[in-house]
C-alpha cells in the first residue's frame, strides 16, 4: 500500500470499502472485531467481519488482510492459523488478501480447505493512462472574508433607544442574528455575504485561481421582515450593505497509490482504485480516493476520514458518476 508505516489499517480499510459496495443494504460489514474468551478476556482480533441472512441462515464471512512486504508471498502457516479461525468461529467464509501473493503451498491449503484467495497488488501509473486526472486531483477553495457590514435601519421603534442599539452593534456585527419575523428563524449577516456571493457569480468576475483577493461590495435587501434583538426590543432591518473579499486557492494533491484487488489465483480483477495526499476539509482529513469495478457503472468517488475510528460499521453505500 502507500509508503508509510505498515500497520494494516490502510488495507482493511480500502477492502471493507469495495467489500461493503457489493453487500445487501441490511448487511453490515465491521473492521476489527475484538473477541472475548470463555472467561470474558479480550481473544482475537478479526480484521474484517461480514454478517447478514442468507434466506434463513446467519451469514458469518470473515476477511483476513495480510500486508508485509518484506515477508515475501504469504505462507502456509498463515492459511492454517485462518482454517482454525473458520472452525473455532463457526464460520460461514473466511478469504485471505495480501499485498504479496501467496506461497504455491498456501494456494494448495487454501484449495483444500475452502478459504478464499485474494490479492491486493500496487501499480504503476502507466497502467492507469486510460484514466483522467492521473497526476494529481485538482482542490479549490473559495476564501470569502467579510470585512464590514452596516444595517439599513428605517427608524428606531419608540421603545429602543440608540444607547441599546449601539450595546448590541458593540458585538461581532458579522455574527449577530437577525430575527425572521414571520417564521422566527434567525441567519447571521456572515451567511447573507456567504449566499449572496452563491448565487450572483458576476461578482467573482475578477477572480483567478491563486490570483489576490478581489473587493467585493454589494446591498442586499431583505425580502421578508428581519429585526436586530436589543435589551430593549427588536430593531426591524431591511438592508445590509456588505463589504469583503473573495479568494480562491487551487492546488493538485498527488496520487500516493494506485492498486487492483483481484482474486487468486485466476487473477480476476475486483476493482482498481487511486489513492490522493489527503485534503483538509471544514476541520476533517479527508483522503480522496477513485474506485473502478467491471461490476459498477461509472467510478466511485470516496472522502474518507483518516482519522476515523477503525471500528466504525459501514453499511453499503454507493456513489457513482
Amino acid at each position: 500500500m502507500a509508503k508509510k508505516k505498515k500497520d494494516g489499517k490502510q488495507l482493511e480499510n480500502v477492502v471493507t470499502y469495495i467489500e461493503s459496495l457489493r453487500l445487501p443494504p441490511d448487511w453490515t460489514i465491521t473492521p476489527r472485531v475484538l473477541t472475548s474468551t470463555a472467561n470474558g478476556r479480550p481473544g482475537a482480533e478479526l480484521d474484517i467481519m461480514v454478517e447478514g441472512k442468507a434466506g434463513t441462515i446467519d451469514f458469518k464471512w470473515l476477511i483476513e488482510c495480510r500486508d508485509r512486504p518484506s515477508e515475501g508471498p504469504a505462507p502456509v502457516a498463515w492459511i492454517e492459523q485462518l482454517i482454525g479461525r473458520k472452525q473455532r468461529f463457526n464460520l460461514s467464509r473466511v478469504s485471505a488478501v495480501s499485498t504479496t501473493g501467496f506461497s504455491t503451498g498456501a494456494l494448495e491449503e487454501a484449495e483444500r480447505f475452502g478459504i478464499d484467495t485474494r490479492e491486493f497488488k500496487e501499480l504503476s501509473p502507466s497502467e492507469f493512462e486510460d484514466w483522467p486526472e492521473l497526476i494529481g486531483m485538482p482542490h479549490r477553495t473559495e476564501i470569502r472574508y467579510l470585512d464590514r457590514v452596516e444595517f439599513g435601519i428605517e427608524s428606531l421603534p419608540p421603545t429602543v433607544s440608540v444607547e441599546s442599539l449601539n450595546d448590541t452593534l458593540q458585538c461581532d456585527q458579522a455574527n449577530l442574528l437577525l430575527r425572521n419575523l414571520y417564521t422566527g428563524v434567525t441567519i447571521t449577516p456572515r451567511e447573507v455575504f456567504t449566499r449572496t456571493l452563491g448565487n450572483h457569480p458576476e461578482l467573482l468576475s475578477g477572480l483567478t485561481p491563486n490570483g489576490p483577493a478581489v473587493p467585493v461590495h454589494f446591498n442586499v435587501t431583505l425580502k421578508e421582515p428581519h429585526a436586530l434583538d436589543t435589551a430593549e426590543g427588536p430593531v426591524p432591518v431591511s438592508l445590509l450593505r456588505c463589504t469583503g473579499s473573495i479568494q480562491w486557492l487551487e492546488e493538485h494533491k498527488p496520487v500516493v497509490f494506485s492498486g487492483e484487488y483481484s482474486r487468486s489465483p485466476t487473477g480476476e480483477m475486483i476493482s482498481r482504485l487511486r489513492m490522493f495526499e489527503p485534503l483538509e476539509i471544514l476541520g476533517l482529513n479527508l483522503q480522496m480516493e477513485i474506485h473502478e469495478s467491471p461490476d459498477i457503472p461509472g467510478s466511485t468517488v470516496v472522502f474518507r476520514n483518516v482519522t476515523e475510528s477503525p471500528r466504525q460499521k459501514v453499511k453499503a453505500r454507493k456513489s457513482s458518476s
